[in-house]
């Protein structure tokens, strides 16, 4: 249970002054508490016995009204400081694990889902904080506390405090039992947590499948099972808690009844006052609060603990991809070079790529071409250096890809994946992507990527609002804005993924015109379907099942490749016949 707390040493030294003021203010909370028992026995026992002084009477009424006064700043003082670190904690864990997020590359999101690491940023986030806010608040009134007052009512009488203490040791037993089971059950609550944000992503963002196969019930279905699955968890857990609040009221029951008599018996004795009795039963009720406060420290141990083992496992994972001790940096990209060179994504058996074998400079076209997953787009990503090599050789300039800084290659890619993700901003932002980019260069890539009528027939041009995910556009212009976003970087390697699919035939003939003008003397690799994009002087590589069938010129892979002869002459008849 108290792991947690250990394991949030750092959050603790980081916001040592507001946890010392808290402190601080919570122990004179106590004090203040112990005063006002202290009061009530004092006034009773003169009164009892008739031996009072009216000024000191009315002195000890005006201290006990002080202390009710003060109550409320001092109150203040320990939650304003307490609490304001769950939000500094939720605020400096987010941000980690965001920073986190945006340095991993594909491999880390293979292996942990959207809505694990969603689940991770909020609930998970939030129970971490709870521990140093809410947490320490417990551990000073659930154990501190309770051990002070103990101390104070044994001063009173160690007879009655050891006789009323008797049912302790039983509560503790339960206490530890309880201890035990909620890790496990907080564990699959979080688990349920994340199967369930899973499944809600995946249907908001498939919503347009989803109606169009008429699949609603289906998914209301899936969705259902995961939403039972984690109120059974969130039940589950939920009853240790309830089994234990019942017996948090036994106990406080027993220790009144047991205080009661012991008390009675003791003034019969002549070995204390009613006075003393009222304040000892005073400090013994208490201990009510300690007691369901055991409760929820022990909820709080387990599920933080739980909440920072998920957390740590992000904070800690290595990253897939690292420098390598004084890595080159990648000034001009002059020629490219693939020997015998295979991989395999790290989370599939499956081959992908097998003895490719190519090489290009500087200022050419190479066409990579082939059937639906014959390795078009796995052989882009290794430009990209987004995985580490399997086997053979990838060199740039002669030197292999992985002795780069992977910024400075970064730097010099201007990349447009087959699927373009658009955020729910304006067509502006999505082009400049929050980069600083002058409306001079921002017109010049929409001329580039031939989306300039479009934009004339916009409402409010630029500023027109792409929707979530760019649902308000057509295909072929969130095509051309990924595009623009690519080809206002002006970088020397530009990598296009099947950019031209949901664009029409003059669209496109308009955009490779205006790059074969603008980037003369630079790197351009596509993957495409659509043939007509190849000109006489690029390089054509034709992939087949991971491997190269063929690769030269054109009329060199025409005689080369039987698929890509085929599959040009279907594209030219057509073309034809348009």
């Amino acid at each position: 249970m108290f792991n947690a707390f250990f394991k949030l040493g750092g959050f603790f030294k980081r916001y040592k002054k507001s946890q010392f003021l808290a402190i601080f203010f919570l122990l004179i909370s106590y004090f203040v508490t112990f005063s006002k028992p202290y009061l009530i026995g004092r006034i009773s026992d003169s009164i009892v016995t008739g031996n009072y002084d009216l000024k000191e009477l009315y002195q000890l009424l005006g201290i006990f009204g002080v202390l009710i006064f003060l109550t409320y700043f001092i109150n203040v003082g320990w939650s304003f400081n307490l609490f304001k670190n769950i939000y500094l904690i939720s605020r400096d864990t987010r941000n980690s694990l965001m920073k986190k997020y945006l340095a991993q590359f594909p491999e880390f999101f293979e292996r942990n889902s959207t809505g694990s690491l969603m689940g991770k940023a909020t609930n998970d986030v939030e129970a971490m904080s709870g521990i140093v806010g809410y947490g320490v608040m417990l551990i000073f009134d659930a154990i501190i506390y309770p051990i002070l007052l103990i101390i104070v009512m044994f001063v009173i009488s160690w007879e009655l405090t050891l006789f009323s203490l008797l049912a302790f040791p039983p509560f503790v037993y339960v206490l530890y039992k309880t201890d035990i089971k909620m890790d496990e059950k907080f564990r699959r609550l979080q688990e349920s947590f994340d199967r369930m944000n899973d499944i809600t992503l995946e249907s908001i963002s498939s919503i347009k499948v989803i109606r169009s196969f008429n699949v609603e019930k289906v998914f209301k279905g899936r969705f259902k099972d995961h939403i039972i699955n984690n109120r059974d968890a969130d039940m589950d857990k939920n009853s240790v808690l309830l089994r234990y609040m019942p017996y948090s009221n036994v106990f406080n029951t027993v220790l009144m009844t047991l205080t009661i008599i012991g008390g009675v018996y003791l003034i019969n004795k002549g070995k204390m006052t009613l006075g003393s009795l009222i304040t000892f039963t005073m400090y013994m009720g208490n201990l009510s609060w300690p007691a369901f406060g055991l409760s929820d420290l022990l909820a709080m141990g387990r599920e933080g603990g739980t909440s920072i083992r998920r957390v740590e496992e992000i904070m800690n994972y290595k990253e897939d991809i690292v420098d390598v001790e004084n890595p080159v940096i990648l000034e001009y990209p002059e020629s490219f070079k693939f020997t015998d060179y295979s991989f395999k994504y790290p989370t599939s058996d499956r081959i992908i790529l097998e003895d490719i074998n190519l090489g290009f400079h500087k200022g050419e076209t190479v066409i990579l071409v082939g059937k639906t997953g014959s390795g078009k787009t796995t052989l882009l990503k290794q430009l990209l250096r987004l995985y580490d090599k399997n086997s053979g050789e990838f060199l740039i300039n002669d030197i292999p890809i992985e002795n780069y800084q992977r910024k400075s290659l970064i730097d010099k890619v201007a990349y447009v994946p087959q699927e373009n993700y658009l955020f729910s901003k304006s067509v502006k932002d999505n082009i400049k992507l929050f980069r600083d980019f002058s409306e001079e260069e921002i017109e010049k890539a929409i001329l580039l990527s031939d989306f300039k009528k479009d934009i004339d027939n916009f409402p409010k041009g630029l500023e027109t609002m792409t929707g979530e995910k760019g649902v308000a556009l057509s295909g072929g212009q969130r095509q051309r804005i990924a595009l623009s976003r690519a080809l206002i970087k002006e970088s020397e390697i530009l990598i296009l993924d099947d950019v031209f699919s949901a664009v029409d035939t003059k669209t496109e003939e308009n955009i490779i015109r205006n790059l074969e003008a603008e980037r003369k003397g630079k790197t351009n690799i596509f993957a495409t379907h659509r043939l007509s994009v190849i000109k006489p002087k690029d390089y054509v590589v034709v992939l087949e099942d991971g491997k190269i069938e063929a690769q030269g010129t054109h009329d060199e892979v025409y005689e080369l490749s039987s698929w890509y002869k085929e599959q040009y002459d279907i594209q030219m008849m057509e073309v034809e016949n348009d």
